[in-house]
């Protein structure tokens, strides 16, 4: 990682090259002024201040800012303004010993060290010619104590006690060692280039895990008598059911009180204990879908300042379809004053000699989790990753984000790396990057580097996985006018039952199913030009429309709402990272990984707040 030095001086600066050439300098401006009621160093205090400062610029690099503090008789000698403050600052000095303290801090990506070394230093007997003298040299007035013990400076010191670098502005031997802690603590800590870290996890104890684990809020979103059932199951048992608002309540008059039910029980879960955290952790999951099959993740936490989900992005992670904005404010809500989060993101990698997930199936973990999931939602086992795995873990994603690499295998020149592509939950990784943007603007003073805010919990799982299957979301239209709806897109994208294009769509309408081939294309998908048509109808017209997985569903719901269905093709997943490299976002909702019961379930959790 880059080292940046916070400090304009020239004398630090050329100590710190007997540490490293492998840095830059960078200064910003603070207040110096200290708070009254200050009980720390005040030289650390100062440090911390300066390297804050330059850190919430460079979040990803490790930054050093120091400060040095000369004292005498209990009072602080900063940096003489004039002559007069010079002379009244040595004959305080003359004959007297005094104490040098200079503190640095070292902060970069959540972690922070702050270290504070003491020198004593004792003056000759100054006569006013030695002090007149001094001062005509110039040297006292950009000094702490108004002397320079590197320069003309040395003359008036009788002798030292302690580290003679420290009085100079920057203790090395203690920086030294203090800096190669530092760099082993990430190293151990497992924070790399790439946006996927590991994260403080948390685990519930003693609780039911059949109850505790729901399916992700963003499912059976028509379908009230699913979660009817899922209430009547938890009953009053600790849940993630109560640390969730299930999409079909948005709208709800009452949502205000649930979201504030849910922070209550957020509040009420820590408080009591209910978690144990895992400190700098992956778990590694085998989830056994309602098929049999095992599809293979690992929970960490992604970077939010490596993530971009606007259409064009060039992001290392994007979403792989439109994000609806309007989408994002309801979701808000819920994140603001909340003291956890709970993940159903899920993001791919495109791995497909399966060097990343697959060789921790043959690794000896030690076992979180082990239980049946509800509501047909198959079973699922988790395992804690330990760091010399994370680190092989971490070679592999490095491995994948080579860009010469990456460029090769896509047949690319110059493009940007995509390395995590969103899956599942691409609203939910929206709303946690709008937050923390939002949290930043809010507060413009504040270092962000480390904030728990600037992560968010989710599963990286590789598209190569046999248990994931690209299904089409299918479209429900209810609330309109279904024979002029009808007519007005088969006009608009000139369809017809002949097989004339390699775009189609399958109606449901009253128990009737017709194919129609779009013939009037506006984009390159079926599901890009049907969604286009509808977004115009229903802002001209009214109307509602929800994302339905599963063929019957929605057909059965047509029937159930007198509305529309709209069957989709399946999208071929191999076409999925060269198109969004190539072309952008795909038109939201495009495409889902298998079938709803096996959609994530929350388990793990985090704290979003310091």
């Amino acid at each position: 990682m880059k080292i940046i030095l916070a400090s304009a001086s020239p004398r630090r600066r050329e100590l710190m090259k007997l540490i490293t050439d492998d840095f830059e300098c960078v200064s910003i401006n603070v207040d110096e002024t200290l708070p009254e009621n200050l009980t720390s160093e005040p030289s650390a205090y100062l440090a911390e201040l300066k390297a804050n400062a330059v850190s919430r610029f460079y979040p990803d690099c490790i930054v050093i800012g120091c400060d040095t503090v000369v004292k005498t008789d209990n009072k602080i000698l900063g940096k003489p303004k004039n002559a007069n403050i010079c002379r009244k600052y040595l004959k305080m000095l003359s004959g007297h010993t005094h104490e040098v303290t200079t503190s640095f801090c070292i902060m970069g990506c959540g972690n922070k060290i702050i270290h504070s070394e003491n020198t004593s230093v004792t003056f000759l007997k100054l006569s006013e010619d030695d002090i007149e003298w001094y001062i005509s040299t110039g040297e006292p007035f950009d000094k702490a104590g108004g002397y320079g013990i590197q320069g003309k400076g040395s003359l008036l010191v009788q002798g030292i006690n302690g580290d003679y670098f420290n009085v100079v502005g920057l203790p090395v031997s203690s920086l030294n060692q203090e800096l190669k802690k530092f760099i082993k603590s990430l190293e151990e800590k497992n924070l790399n280039t790439t946006a996927f870290h590991n994260a403080d996890i948390l685990i519930p104890e003693n609780v039911d895990m059949k109850k505790w684990s729901v399916i992700a809020c963003d499912q059976y979103t028509s379908e009230p008598e699913y979660w009817n059932e899922v209430y009547n199951k938890v009953g009053d048992a600790p849940s993630t059911l109560n640390l969730i608002l299930p999409e079909i309540f948005l709208e709800n008059d009452d949502v205000s009180e649930r979201i504030e039910n849910i922070h209550d029980s957020m509040n009420k879960y820590i408080s009591e204990g209910i978690f144990r955290e895992y400190k700098n952790a992956m778990v590694y999951v085998e989830r056994v879908q309602s098929n049999g099959i095992i599809r293979r993740g690992i929970v960490g936490a992604i970077d939010l300042e490596k993530y971009d989900f606007s259409k064009g992005s060039s992001s290392e992670v994007r979403a792989t379809e439109a994000t609806v904005i309007e989408r994002i404010p309801p979701r808000i809500k819920v994140r603001q004053g909340a003291g956890l989060e709970l993940p159903h993101i899920m993001i791919l990698i495109d791995d497909p000699e399966n060097t990343v997930i697959e060789p921790l199936a043959n690794q000896d973990l030690q076992k979180l989790y082990d239980f049946e999931l509800m509501q047909n939602g198959g079973s699922i086992k988790g395992y804690l990753v330990d760091t010399e795995t994370q680190q092989k873990i971490d070679s592999a994603l490095c491995e994948l984000a080579d860009i010469e690499k990456f460029n090769n295998k896509y047949g690319l020149e110059n493009a940007p790396l995509l390395l995590y592509a969103m899956g599942d939950g691409n609203h939910s990784l929206a709303t946690a990057k709008e937050f923390y943007e939002q949290l930043k603007k809010s507060n413009p003073d504040m270092n962000f580097s480390g904030h728990p805010a600037r992560y968010a919990l989710a599963e990286i799982v590789n598209l190569h996985s046999d248990a994931l299957k690209f299904e089409a979301i299918h479209r429900l239209v209810y609330d309109v006018d279904c024979d002029k709806l009808i007519s007005e897109m088969s006009t608009a994208l000139e369809l017809s039952e002949t097989a004339e294009s390699d775009q189609y769509i399958i109606m449901s309408c009253n128990g009737i199913e017709k194919k129609f081939y779009i013939n009037n294309k506006t984009s390159n998908l079926s599901v890009g030009s049907l969604q286009n048509f509808l977004d115009g109808y229903i802002k001209s017209n009214g109307g509602k429309i929800d994302y339905i997985h599963g063929t019957e569903t929605v057909k059965n719901l047509a029937e159930k709402h007198n509305g529309i269905g709209f069957i989709l093709p399946d999208m071929d997943k191999s076409q999925l990272f060269p198109t969004v490299i190539k072309d952008g976002a795909l038109p939201r909702k495009t495409f889902s990984m298998g079938h709803a019961e096996d959609k994530r379930f929350y388990i793990e959790a985090r704290k979003i707040t310091e």
